[in-house]
């Protein structure tokens, strides 16, 4: 029997975690695996897991003491570097998680998911998960957004609340909040006679080309020029679907650090301007 190595309580909680998943529409009951390996690059085998929609897999942790289990501590790096897109959540009694709500927040801000599991059995998601290769902290977001303008911070906070779940068109957010603070410098630059609305051209890499190439921006021309790459390399991201794993890996590592590059160019950008030309950049 597949539950037969575990505990009662493991038991309990696992098979609690089967039947939600399956009723979730998440996964077939035979399409779940117990206990077993879900590739050779990583040595831990979850209580349970399934291959999901978008070459995904879900693999869940069960821990009746503890919201936090050890093995996803250890195991953390080689889920990371596996190459196959991993959403990890832990399983604990509902009474666990009330009674330890410092170790809630650290699984959290891991990026694992969390399901607690009353003692009729019934299974409450506190909080998902995403694959770990997409996973962005949240003190990651604050440290790179600090000292942007309050209104570029406001936009960008959007654009990570979509990015957790739909990383493609977070992306794409953020490449309309790289638009709008390019508009903006833009009309900036019009209205101090360095160039006419027509010199400015009538696309985001006309207007970036043209400020690198006016002398009276000397002072932000690296700003300007990360911005121009950002701009070639993420601006438009692509949404089709990946056709094997290790595509929807590459994917999800190219989003993250498409997202973390777009706040690092509206930082470059934004500063210059302001420091050397008194540029407030709003969006």
């Amino acid at each position: 029997m597949p539950w037969s190595g575990l505990e009662p309580s493991a038991q309990f909680l696992g098979k609690a975690a089967q039947s939600y998943f399956v009723d979730q529409g998440m996964a077939q009951l035979s399409a779940i695996k117990i206990e077993q390996e879900i590739t050779k690059g990583i040595s831990w085998r979850p209580t349970l897991w399934f291959k999901a929609a978008g070459y995904t897999t879900v693999a869940v942790e069960i821990s009746p003491e503890a919201p936090y289990p050890k093995a996803l501590k250890i195991n953390t790096s080689s889920i990371l570097y596996a190459e196959i897109p991993i959403t990890v959540y832990a399983a604990c009694p509902e009474e666990v998680f009330v009674k330890a709500q410092k170790e809630v927040k650290e699984l959290r801000s891991h990026g694992f998911g969390l399901l607690t599991v009353d003692a009729m059995g019934v299974v409450t998601k506190q909080f998902g998960g995403q694959p770990l290769i997409q996973h962005i902290p949240e003190a990651d977001f604050k440290r790179e957004t600090k000292g942007l303008p309050p209104s570029i911070i406001r936009e960008l906070r959007d654009a990570f609340e979509l990015y957790k779940n739909r990383p493609t068109a977070g992306i794409a957010q953020v490449g309309e909040i790289v638009e709008a603070a390019t508009n903006c410098a833009k009309k900036a630059v019009i209205r101090r006679g360095w160039a006419t609305e027509e010199d400015m051209g009538d696309s985001l890499a006309k207007h970036l080309n043209r400020m690198l190439n006016l002398t009276q921006l000397d002072n932000a021309k690296a700003g300007i020029g990360r911005m121009r790459s950002y701009v070639a390399e993420y601006r438009n991201p692509a949404h089709h679907a990946p056709k094997s794993q290790k595509a929807a890996y590459s994917r999800l590592h190219e989003c993250k650090h498409g997202f973390l590059e777009g706040i690092k160019s509206l930082q470059s950008f934004t500063a210059q301007l302001k420091k050397s030309y008194n540029i407030n950049i709003r969006v």
